[in-house]
Parts: structure tokens; sequence; C-alpha cells
């Protein structure tokens, strides 16, 4: 064998037809296209999973957010203006607890204006047609209506109803929510728990003051009440059975030996009598 014929030769790599080397580009550039294409078709894939997951976290989300807590406040139309207030903090709750559900603070506003009618209605409507739309929030709505409907003067009035009246013979559990109204009414948030203790132990019954007198008061006001709660209602217990032995009681008597007062009748009528007789004989 000659030494030619052991030489590696480069015919098998220059003698590649040209056809061939341009078919193998483009079977390289079909393999990458198709990776590329596959991998753009998988970020598509993970796309639509992960909106798929997110659909029924909305639709879960915007069900709880369209269901409603607290009932619908009643109307008020202005017939006792004393209910104002009660009904302005029924309102007020409404829209902290469901506000998200009924909308935007627009939507709150005509919420709060479709809970109103009668004489109301028509005092504030211009009020709510003149008002720009972007005012007509919450806030606003209620401010107007405190102007028209408040009563200005019912702090001075719970004043003075705490400072003069007194328990007597209404029940405690009576009583104690309409103190508390007026505490309310009168401005309570600055005053502390031993001012508003005082001021109920000064309209109690004595009968709840002496119970108080062995007892170790709470400091809290809340607390007070309650400890007020279980002594009246220990009062009462002890009352029932005082009232239920006294009907089952019967004292013995002992009834007196009859006077025969025949016999002293008859004594008186003989004694005049040999009296007479007496008399006569002389």
């Amino acid at each position: 064998m000659s030494n030619d014929n052991m030489k590696p030769s480069n015919m098998s790599i220059d003698a590649v037809p040209q056809w061939l080397q341009a078919m193998l580009e483009l079977q390289q550039q079909q393999i990458a296209d198709m990776h590329a294409t596959q991998q753009h078709q998988y970020e598509e894939i993970q796309q639509l999973s992960q909106g798929t997951h997110a659909i029924p976290t909305s639709t879960e989300s915007n069900t709880k957010a369209l269901k409603e807590h607290l009932g619908a406040p009643a109307y008020f139309d202005a017939s006792d203006l004393t209910l104002y207030s009660s009904w302005r903090m029924e309102m007020l709750a409404k829209l902290s607890v469901d506000g998200d559900s009924i909308g935007s603070l627009t939507n709150q506003g005509w919420y709060i204006n479709g809970r109103l009618k009668d004489r109301v209605k028509q005092k504030f409507h211009p009020w709510m047609e003149a008002c720009e739309p972007a005012l007509r929030t919450p806030d606003n709505i209620m401010k107007h209506l405190d102007v028209l409907f408040q009563d200005t003067a019912m702090q001075q009035k719970a004043l003075e109803w705490l400072q003069s009246i007194r328990q007597r013979n209404t029940p405690l559990t009576i009583f104690i929510p309409d103190f508390d109204t007026k505490i309310l009414e009168a401005g309570d948030q600055s005053w502390e728990d031993r001012v508003k203790i005082s001021m109920l132990k000064k309209a109690l019954t004595f009968e709840l003051l002496q119970a108080l007198v062995s007892a170790d008061e709470d400091q809290t006001y809340e607390g007070f009440c309650t400890q007020l709660r279980t002594m009246d209602d220990c009062l009462t217990k002890l009352k029932n059975i005082q009232n239920s032995g006294r009907r089952h009681y019967t004292p013995a008597t002992h009834t007196p030996t009859p006077k025969n007062n025949d016999a002293d009748a008859m004594d008186w009528i003989d004694s005049n009598a040999y009296a007479q007789a007496r008399v006569s004989a002389v």
C-alpha cells in the first residue's frame, strides 16, 4: 500500500454537493423555528392557565362583594325629628358594612336619597338636583341632612335630662338603656367612666345604692352597669321569695274565751231591783 493511500483525503468534505449543504442548513433552520414555536406556545398555555385559575377567584370575590350583610335602613320622613339621630346611625352603619356592595360613592349617595320620603324628600331634592355629580358623596349628603333635620339643642336637652332624672319606679332594664342614649346624645366622647358612673349613681333608687355600699364597684362604666343589673336581679329574686313566704304564712291566733254577757246583765238587773226594793221598804 502506497503512502498516498494512507493519507486522509479531503475529498469527502470538499466533495459535498452544494445542494446537500443547502438542505442541511434549511433543516437546521426549521429545527430552530420549531423550537421557537414550541416555546411561544408554551408561554401562551401558561398565560391561559393562569387566567383560567384567576376567573373563579374573581367571580367568587364579586359574588361576596354583592352580598349585603345588613338590611336596608328604615325610610326617614321627618314625622318625628327625634328619630333622625338613630336613623342617621343606622344609615352610617349600612354604608360602612355594605358600601362596597352598593358601589361607588355616587351610588352610595343615591342610596341615601332612596331612603328618604315624603317631606324629607321634598326638602332635600333641590339640593340633590343642584349638586354636581362628583359632590353627591355620602359625607356631603349627611352633612346637608344634619343641617335640615338634626336637633341642634339635643345635646343641651340631654345634659338637662341627665342632671334631673331619677330612676324611681322605672325598671333598671329600661332605665339604663335610656340613660345610655342620653349620654350619647350629650356627647360622651370626652367623658371619663367615673363621670358617667357618678351621674348614674345619682339617679339610682335608694335600694340599689344600699346594695352598692358593700360591693366592690367596677371602675369601668360598662362593667358598673353589668354589676347593677346583677344586683337588681338578686334584689328582685329576694323580694319574690319574701312575698311568697308572706302568702303562705298564717300566724297562730288565740280565740279569747267569750264573756257571759247575759249573766252579767242578769247580775246588773238583779242589783238594781234589789236597790229599788230597799228604797220601797224604807
